[in-house]
């Protein structure tokens, strides 16, 4: 009886030793099959900073700080999208912002979006189908670092206004920054004179109306200043 008794533990023992090892495999099954193994990039090559998700578990992962993450990594994002696939993916899709205007250094180039931000910087020629800023103080290169806003305002308020100029199909080639009241972008027909102590959204409204009103007058001009309550026209 107690020979029986013993075979039948011991062969509860080893069926739930069975049984636990059954459930950990299935456990550890499990959790191996939500982990990233996959990430599907749309919209971008070569973006910085996706490698350290590859194994994370898909449940201990949150779409808006993978998105913060990557904006840090790749400063010229923009539209981030993320998404969880389960059970094993991520999707993500962005869009880059495109250089607006050059910044010319005392000793090399920043190429700034048109909200300021350094989306490169480099010591090679410039391109010569993008405007050129000349600031009236010396600039460095090692002053600034790739993903930062440029926090000068009238290099601002010069970004900002020619991607909006560019909007009228009116092509800006250089810009001379001579102080703060004093924004030159120089088109191919004719000078823009604007001010960073003047919103820029006014004074491109201001400029939009002026320069549609002097095309079908069919009037000729070589610059538009506006700067002053109303715009100041240089007629031919």
């Amino acid at each position: 009886m107690y020979l029986m008794s013993r075979k039948r533990k011991t062969a509860y023992y080893v069926i739930f030793l069975i049984l636990t090892v059954i459930v950990w495999v299935m456990c550890v099954s499990l959790w191996n099959i939500f982990r990233v193994k996959n990430i599907l990039i749309e919209g971008v090559r070569d973006m910085k900073g996706i490698q350290p998700f590859y194994g994370k578990h898909m449940f201990f992962l949150a779409p808006d700080t993978i998105k913060q993450n990557l904006i840090v990594a790749n400063p010229s994002l923009i539209d981030v999208i993320v998404e969880k696939h389960y059970p094993q993916s991520l999707y993500i899709a962005a869009s880059k912002k495109r250089p607006a205007v050059i910044v010319m250094l005392a000793d090399g180039l920043l190429y700034l979006s048109d909200d300021g931000t350094v989306l490169e910087k480099n010591k090679q020629e410039p391109d010569a189908s993008l405007p050129f800023i000349r600031y009236y103080q010396p600039l460095f290169y090692n002053q600034y670092a790739i993903g930062e806003k440029l926090d000068i305002s009238e290099i601002h308020s010069a970004s900002v206004l020619t991607a909006m100029v560019l909007e009228l199909g009116i092509r800006v080639r250089s810009i001379d920054i001579t102080n703060e009241n004093m924004i030159l972008l120089r088109a191919d027909e004719f000078d823009i004179v604007a001010t960073s102590q003047k919103d820029v959204a006014r004074q491109f409204q201001e400029l939009e109306y002026t320069y549609k009103q002097l095309r079908i007058g069919g009037k000729k001009f070589t610059s538009i200043d506006i700067r002053f309550e109303k715009p100041v026209i240089k007629l031919i």
